[in-house]
Protein backbone atom coordinates (compact mmCIF):
# COMPACT_ATOMS: atom_id res chain seq x y z
CA UNK A 1 0.00 0.00 0.00
CA UNK A 2 1.32 3.62 -0.70
CA UNK A 3 1.46 6.12 2.09
CA UNK A 4 1.54 9.89 0.39
CA UNK A 5 1.32 11.36 3.64
CA UNK A 6 3.42 14.47 4.36
CA UNK A 7 2.96 16.30 8.03
CA UNK A 8 6.60 18.12 8.59
CA UNK A 9 7.58 21.96 10.12
CA UNK A 10 9.40 24.16 7.73
CA UNK A 11 10.75 27.57 9.09
CA UNK A 12 7.68 28.09 10.70
CA UNK A 13 5.45 26.83 8.66
CA UNK A 14 3.64 22.77 8.12
CA UNK A 15 3.93 21.17 4.95
CA UNK A 16 0.74 18.67 5.17
CA UNK A 17 -1.14 16.57 2.54
CA UNK A 18 -4.14 17.22 4.76
CA UNK A 19 -6.78 20.07 3.29
CA UNK A 20 -9.99 21.15 3.68
CA UNK A 21 -12.96 22.13 0.95
CA UNK A 22 -11.78 25.19 1.96
CA UNK A 23 -8.21 25.23 1.49
CA UNK A 24 -8.64 24.11 -1.74
CA UNK A 25 -10.82 27.34 -2.67
CA UNK A 26 -8.36 29.25 -1.03
CA UNK A 27 -5.59 28.06 -2.92
CA UNK A 28 -7.68 28.98 -6.19
CA UNK A 29 -8.44 32.30 -5.33
CA UNK A 30 -5.29 32.88 -4.65
CA UNK A 31 -3.24 31.27 -6.98
CA UNK A 32 -5.81 32.99 -9.91
CA UNK A 33 -5.15 36.46 -7.96
CA UNK A 34 -1.19 35.70 -8.70
CA UNK A 35 -1.34 35.37 -12.27
CA UNK A 36 -3.72 38.22 -12.98
CA UNK A 37 -2.07 40.88 -10.88
CA UNK A 38 1.78 39.50 -11.31
CA UNK A 39 1.89 38.34 -14.66
CA UNK A 40 -1.29 39.69 -16.60
CA UNK A 41 -3.58 36.54 -16.94
CA UNK A 42 -7.19 37.71 -18.10
CA UNK A 43 -9.99 35.88 -16.42
CA UNK A 44 -11.07 33.59 -19.40
CA UNK A 45 -7.07 32.72 -19.21
CA UNK A 46 -7.71 31.71 -15.46
CA UNK A 47 -11.25 30.03 -15.66
CA UNK A 48 -9.97 26.65 -17.02
CA UNK A 49 -7.59 26.66 -14.39
CA UNK A 50 -9.76 26.55 -11.59
CA UNK A 51 -12.05 24.15 -13.12
CA UNK A 52 -9.12 21.27 -12.85
CA UNK A 53 -8.09 21.81 -9.76
CA UNK A 54 -11.19 21.30 -8.77
CA UNK A 55 -11.63 18.39 -11.09
CA UNK A 56 -7.81 17.18 -9.49
CA UNK A 57 -9.32 17.68 -5.86
CA UNK A 58 -12.54 15.69 -6.28
CA UNK A 59 -11.02 12.97 -7.89
CA UNK A 60 -8.23 12.85 -5.82
CA UNK A 61 -6.69 9.12 -5.93
CA UNK A 62 -5.29 8.40 -2.65
CA UNK A 63 -2.98 5.93 -3.95
CA UNK A 64 -1.28 7.62 -6.59
CA UNK A 65 -1.82 11.26 -5.75
CA UNK A 66 -1.50 13.72 -3.27
CA UNK A 67 -2.07 17.85 -2.14
CA UNK A 68 0.60 19.37 -0.78
CA UNK A 69 -0.08 22.43 0.86
CA UNK A 70 2.35 25.02 2.90
CA UNK A 71 0.32 26.21 5.61
CA UNK A 72 0.99 28.97 8.32
CA UNK A 73 -1.36 30.06 11.10
CA UNK A 74 -3.60 27.20 9.19
CA UNK A 75 -3.85 29.25 6.10
CA UNK A 76 -2.65 27.65 2.63
CA UNK A 77 0.44 29.79 1.51
CA UNK A 78 1.23 27.34 -1.53
CA UNK A 79 0.94 24.25 -2.63
CA UNK A 80 1.84 21.55 -5.73
CA UNK A 81 -0.08 18.79 -6.48
CA UNK A 82 1.09 15.30 -7.53
CA UNK A 83 -0.26 12.70 -9.82
CA UNK A 84 1.46 8.98 -10.01
CA UNK A 85 -1.15 7.57 -12.45
CA UNK A 86 1.52 6.58 -15.16
CA UNK A 87 3.85 4.63 -12.55
CA UNK A 88 6.41 5.21 -12.81
CA UNK A 89 6.19 8.98 -14.38
CA UNK A 90 4.36 11.18 -12.39
CA UNK A 91 3.95 15.20 -12.28
CA UNK A 92 4.01 17.99 -10.03
CA UNK A 93 1.00 20.39 -11.11
CA UNK A 94 -0.56 23.65 -9.46
CA UNK A 95 2.96 25.48 -7.97
CA UNK A 96 2.72 28.21 -5.93
CA UNK A 97 3.91 30.44 -2.98
CA UNK A 98 1.49 33.02 -1.93
CA UNK A 99 3.73 36.36 -2.56
CA UNK A 100 4.70 37.49 0.74
CA UNK A 101 5.78 34.00 1.52
CA UNK A 102 8.42 33.95 -1.11
CA UNK A 103 12.28 33.52 -0.89
CA UNK A 104 11.39 31.63 3.17
CA UNK A 105 12.34 28.48 1.29
CA UNK A 106 8.99 27.09 1.35
CA UNK A 107 9.02 26.45 -2.44
CA UNK A 108 12.05 24.56 -2.50
CA UNK A 109 11.16 22.40 0.79
CA UNK A 110 7.51 21.38 -0.43
CA UNK A 111 8.99 20.20 -4.20
CA UNK A 112 11.74 18.28 -2.36
CA UNK A 113 9.26 16.80 0.17
CA UNK A 114 7.18 15.67 -2.52
CA UNK A 115 9.64 14.27 -4.56
CA UNK A 116 11.24 12.30 -1.65
CA UNK A 117 7.27 10.96 -0.79
CA UNK A 118 7.22 9.91 -4.83
CA UNK A 119 10.71 8.33 -4.61
CA UNK A 120 9.98 6.79 -1.48
CA UNK A 121 7.09 5.08 -3.10
CA UNK A 122 8.53 4.11 -6.20
CA UNK A 123 8.41 6.90 -8.79
CA UNK A 124 11.18 6.83 -11.15
CA UNK A 125 10.48 10.52 -12.95
CA UNK A 126 8.50 13.04 -12.54
CA UNK A 127 7.84 16.01 -14.68
CA UNK A 128 5.95 19.59 -14.39
CA UNK A 129 4.83 22.60 -17.33
CA UNK A 130 5.64 26.12 -16.11
CA UNK A 131 5.79 29.22 -18.21
CA UNK A 132 8.69 31.34 -19.51
CA UNK A 133 7.71 34.19 -17.33
CA UNK A 134 7.53 32.73 -13.78
CA UNK A 135 11.69 33.41 -13.61
CA UNK A 136 11.52 32.66 -9.81
CA UNK A 137 9.85 29.26 -9.81
CA UNK A 138 12.23 28.30 -12.75
CA UNK A 139 15.48 29.02 -10.72
CA UNK A 140 13.81 26.79 -7.93
CA UNK A 141 12.60 23.52 -10.17
CA UNK A 142 16.49 24.47 -11.26
CA UNK A 143 18.14 24.24 -7.62
CA UNK A 144 15.84 21.09 -6.89
CA UNK A 145 17.49 19.04 -10.08
CA UNK A 146 15.21 19.77 -12.77
CA UNK A 147 15.63 20.76 -16.49
CA UNK A 148 14.09 22.26 -18.88
CA UNK A 149 13.39 19.89 -22.16
CA UNK A 150 10.86 21.39 -24.21
CA UNK A 151 9.15 24.76 -25.13
CA UNK A 152 6.40 25.38 -27.43
CA UNK A 153 4.20 28.16 -27.55
CA UNK A 154 0.57 28.53 -24.84
CA UNK A 155 -1.94 29.07 -27.55
CA UNK A 156 -4.66 29.14 -24.79
CA UNK A 157 -3.17 32.93 -23.04
CA UNK A 158 -3.97 34.98 -25.96
CA UNK A 159 -3.40 38.44 -23.90
CA UNK A 160 0.32 38.09 -24.22
CA UNK A 161 2.94 35.76 -26.11
CA UNK A 162 3.79 32.82 -23.34
CA UNK A 163 5.94 29.87 -23.77
CA UNK A 164 4.52 26.95 -21.61
CA UNK A 165 8.14 24.73 -21.01
CA UNK A 166 8.25 21.16 -19.48
CA UNK A 167 10.48 20.65 -16.78
CA UNK A 168 11.98 17.09 -15.80
CA UNK A 169 14.26 14.78 -13.46
CA UNK A 170 14.66 11.17 -12.24
CA UNK A 171 14.14 10.41 -9.07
Amino acid sequence: MTNLTIHKEVNGAVLTTGFTPDDIEHVIRRQMEIFKDEFGFTDEENDPVIDLIHAFADGLDPETEFILLVKKGGIPVGSVFFTGREKPDSRLRFVYIDTPERGKGYGKAMILAALECAKANGWKHVHLTTYNILTAARRMYTSCGFTCTGEAPADWITSQQILEETWERDL
